[in-house]
C-alpha cells in the first residue's frame, strides 16, 4: 500500500535524503532559541554536553531537560511522523489519517514542555509552507497533562510564540493544560473529566503518550499505575480514536516495557481490538541537526499504535 507521505515528498528543509539527516522545523528552533535566551539557558544549551536528562517535577530538572534534550524529543516525533526511512509502516499514516479530518482533539501525556505536540504542529505547518500539504483550515484542541508546572509554563510560552505562525498556515489551535500525577486517582479522574468535556465536538481523537518508560519501567511503577491507564484508555476509546505511544529506542522500552504494555492492552481491551488485531512495536533511528550549533546527533524511536476505536 502506498504511503501518504512518501520519502520523496519530504522537503530537504526537513530531511536531507543524501545525508540521511533531519532538520527540525525552523519555527521550533527559533522558538527554542528565544526561550532559552530569556531563561538564561542558551549558553549552557550550546555547550553540546550530552546528558540523558529525563526531566522531573522541579524547575531545575525541567530546565536541564529543556536545555539538553528538547531538540532530541522533537526529532523523535518528527521521525515518527515523517518516517523518512520507511521503517514504521503504519504510524506515519495513522498520524496523517487522524489529522485528515481537520477537526482534531489531542491528549498529550505526559506533555513535558510540548515537544510532541509542537513538533507535530510545526512539521505540518512547514509541509504546508513547502506546498506538500494543502493549506486547508485545521482546528485542533490539545489537552496537555503534566506533573511539572514549570514544564507546562514552558509549553504555554512556546505555544504563544508559535501560534501566529501556525495560524498563518491555517492551523488553529486551542491549548488546555492540566497538572496530572499518574500515581494519584483523583488527578487522573480530573484529567479524564477534562478529556470528556473538551473532546465532545471533535471528529478525530489522538491519545499521544511519550517518554514514560524512565518512570514506569526504570522506577518500577507500571504495576502501581496501570489501572490509571485502564481508566484513560476506556474513557478515550470511541469513534475515530487512536492511541500512539512513543519512547526512545532503548532496550528497556521495546524489549521490556512495550511487550508488557501490549499484553496488558490485549487482556483488558479485547472488545475494542477484536481477536485478530496485531499490535506491532516499530522502531527507527536517524541523525538530526542540533539546531543551535553545527553538530548532528542520533535520535531513535520505538512506537506502538493502539487501536482504541470501539467495534
Amino acid at each position: 500500500m502506498a504511503r501518504i507521505i512518501c520519502p520523496d515528498m519530504i522537503p530537504k528543509s526537513l530531511w536531507d535524503s543524501s545525508e540521511k539527516t533531519m532538520t527540525l522545523p525552523h519555527a521550533i528552533i527559533d522558538c527554542w532559541k528565544k526561550l532559552l535566551g530569556e531563561k538564561d539557558l542558551l549558553i549552557e544549551a550550546t555547550e553540546n554536553n550530552f546528558r540523558g536528562e529525563i526531566g522531573g517535577i522541579d524547575e531545575e530538572a525541567t530546565h536541564k531537560h529543556y536545555s539538553f534534550n528538547y531538540n532530541g524529543s522533537c526529532a523523535r516525533f518528527q521521525l515518527a511522523f515523517l518516517d523518512p526511512k520507511e521503517d514504521l509502516k503504519e504510524v506515519s499514516d495513522a498520524f496523517v489519517k487522524s489529522l485528515g479530518g481537520y477537526d482534531v482533539f489531542i491528549t498529550d501525556i505526559p506533555s513535558g514542555t510540548g515537544a510532541a505536540s509542537l513538533s507535530l504542529l510545526c512539521n505540518i505547518a512547514q509541509l504546508r509552507e513547502e506546498k506538500v500539504f494543502p493549506p486547508i483550515p485545521m482546528s485542533i484542541e490539545i489537552l496537555a497533562g503534566e506533573i511539572s508546572q514549570t514544564a507546562i509554563d514552558i509549553f504555554k510560552e512556546s505555544f504563544d510564540e508559535l501560534n501566529e505562525y501556525l495560524e498563518e498556515n491555517e492551523i488553529y489551535v486551542q491549548l488546555h493544560t492540566e497538572i496530572w500525577d499518574v500515581t494519584d486517582d483523583d488527578s487522573t479522574l480530573q484529567l479524564i473529566n477534562k478529556i470528556t468535556s473538551l473532546s465532545q465536538k471533535n471528529n478525530d481523537k489522538i491519545l499521544l503518550l511519550a517518554n514514560f518508560t524512565g518512570f514506569l519501567e526504570r522506577e518500577g511503577k507500571w504495576n502501581d499505575v496501570k489501572h490509571q491507564f485502564e481508566k484513560l484508555f476506556n474513557h478515550f476509546s470511541g469513534k475515530s480514536t487512536i492511541a500512539i505511544w512513543l519512547e526512545p529506542k532503548y532496550k528497556i522500552s521495546f524489549i521490556s516495557f512495550f511487550p508488557k504494555a501490549i499484553k496488558w492492552f490485549k487482556n483488558k481491551f479485547k472488545k475494542l481490538i477484536g481477536s485478530t488485531e496485531d499490535i506491532k512495536i516499530e522502531t527507527s533511528q536517524a541523525f538530526f541537526n542540533h539546531g543551535l550549533i553545527d553538530v548532528t546527533s542520533r535520535t531513535s524511536v520505538a512506537v506502538v499504535r493502539f487501536n482504541t476505536e470501539r467495534l
